[in-house]
Formats: C-alpha cells, structure tokens, sequence
C-alpha cells in the first residue's frame, strides 16, 4: 500500500543471477518484464492488469538492480499497486532468473497461505 502521493523514479529488488544450485537460474536469465499495476479491487487483491509503468531487463545479471520504470507510475496514499514480473524470453524454461522478492506488510493470514501453497490460483476449489 502506497504510504505517500507521489511518483516513482525507480525501484530496486533481488534477483537471484548466479546461483551454484539448479533451479534458480539459467541460459542468458531471459528477458524480464518488470511492471507496476494497479490493484484488481476485489477481495484477493490480484494485479489489474493495467500497467502504470514498465521497464525490460534483457538478460539480466545484476543481482540488486535498480531500474526507471517509463513512464514514470504516479501513485497515491492508500491504494494498493503490485510489481509484477514476467519473463518474456522466447524459451523461457532454459533462459530464467528468480525474483526474490515476496513481502507481506500484514502476517499470513488462512486465505491467503492458502492461495500462496496453491501456486497463486484462486483459493477457492
């Protein structure tokens, strides 16, 4: 939740880049769509699909980088937004980085450990 009215000029985050175990990145680490969305409004809280801003990582390496996001995402006190990131490489399951980034401002509560141990679906059978 945005604690301030005011524009984003950047934004920094993990990415794990060169891990010695499998699983956590490979290839070129792809080409990574970073962007910020607005809340869907409803009660689980999902990205809205509507991009306030984006920036493209080609092959990232960088394993704290910080990037603009264009155009520059105008945010307001109180609503919610999401960082959303997408790898967009043509062979994505061979080029691929990992976001090390989940943060909760509130601890789990049921629902949402819920949605989380059910790979992002909605939480309800």
């Amino acid at each position: 939740m945005a604690k301030h009215t005011g524009t984003v000029s950047s934004v920094h985050f993990y990415l794990i880049t060169h891990a010695s175990k499998p699983g956590y990145n490979a290839g070129t680490g792809g080409n990574l769509l970073v962007r910020l969305e607005t809340d869907d409004g409803t009660q689980y809280h999902r990205p809205s699909g509507k991009s306030l801003g984006s920036y493209t990582i080609v092959h990232p390496s960088q394993t704290f980088p910080t990037i603009p996001l264009y155009p520059a995402p105008k945010l307001e006190e109180g609503q919610l937004y999401h960082l959303v990131f997408t790898n967009t490489d043509g062979s994505p399951s061979t080029n691929y980085v990992s976001v090390d980034e989940l943060y909760m401002y509130h601890p789990l509560m049921s629902d949402a450990a819920n949605v989380l141990e059910r790979g992002l679906r909605d939480p309800d059978p």
